[in-house]
């Protein structure tokens, strides 16, 4: 249970950016066909836009891989809401991360910083990772504010499709953990949809990877 809490609370940069709006946030990418009329990917207008994107409650899986094997999937519930106390454009984040017996509460801050976004991660014993966000199109890519890891970043793209608009995460993350005698690369890839889809978490099979086995070598970039 210890590991699988900490393989969870590895992929919380992919929760702590995880939400989305409605489709008037985004500017549409020019297209004749039904088909990219109905499946694009957005564009952002500008930095607001990026930011109200990720206000809203969505819900959804993710899948963490070590060297390309599946080790676990989550189901993912994630909520943004405006901060009524903030003088600027902030959003509060609250959810959860779910897989098997384990749950791993997640809670984070969005701001604008300038023309990024700011991603404040508080961590279960009230720690704080800080990330910048930069918008590229459709898309928000997340690092570490001060670069100090730059193999720990996270992709963010948007688009709507029949289900609604819908958002997917791909990100990488180098993990130590020294009870498990692994160190190595983990990637997250997850895609959330916007809960008025309906979909009902308890008939998300979110156990089957909750059994597994972590290499004891490190892994090499």
């Amino acid at each position: 249970m210890k590991i699988l809490k900490c393989i969870l609370s590895a992929a919380l940069l992919s929760t702590g950016a995880a939400s989305a709006q409605t489709d008037s946030q985004f500017v549409e990418i020019t297209g004749k066909s039904v088909f990219t009329q109905n499946n694009s990917w957005k564009m952002f207008a500008n930095i607001e836009d990026a930011l109200n994107a990720y206000a809203g409650s969505w819900v959804g899986l993710q899948n963490i891989y070590v060297e390309d094997k599946e080790i676990v999937q989550a189901s993912i519930q994630q909520t943004y809401v405006p901060d009524p106390n903030s003088s600027s454009p902030r959003l509060i984040g609250t959810g959860k991360i779910i897989s098997g017996a384990a749950t791993i509460p997640t809670r984070s801050f969005i701001s604008i910083d300038g023309d990024r976004l700011l991603l404040e991660i508080v961590a279960e014993d009230g720690g704080v990772s800080p990330y910048s966000g930069f918008v590229e199109y459709g898309a928000v890519i997340w690092f570490p504010r001060y670069f100090v890891l730059t193999y720990d970043y996270q992709s963010d793209s948007f688009m709507r499709g029949d289900r609604g608009i819908i958002m997917v995460s791909s990100g990488r993350r180098y993990v130590e953990m020294p009870g498990s005698g692994f160190k190595g690369y983990m990637e997250m890839r997850g895609e959330l949809v916007k809960d008025d889809n309906r979909i009902d978490l308890k008939k998300i099979n979110s156990t089957r990877s909750t059994q597994f086995s972590l290499p004891k070598s490190s892994l090499q970039d």
